[in-house]
């Protein structure tokens, strides 16, 4: 199945939520917001929301600064 992640079109499994993306790519959840067809996801709703063909993941990471 096809999803755009962060711009780039991206080949995953079906049946795949948004938690599960993240564990497959490596990325803390903790320290991230993602937005799923242009909507913020709360840290919940991530396990629950599965993607679907042609879905738009963009993924920000918290960064430190001053």
């Amino acid at each position: 199945m096809q999803i755009l992640l962060n711009g780039q079109p991206q080949t995953v499994i079906t049946n795949l939520s948004i938690n599960q993306l993240l564990d497959q790519f490596k990325i803390e959840q903790k320290h991230v917001a993602v937005a799923h067809n242009d909507q913020i996801l709360p840290l919940l709703q991530r396990q629950i929301t599965y993607l679907k063909e042609g879905d738009k993941i963009e993924i920000i990471r918290a960064v430190a600064g001053g």
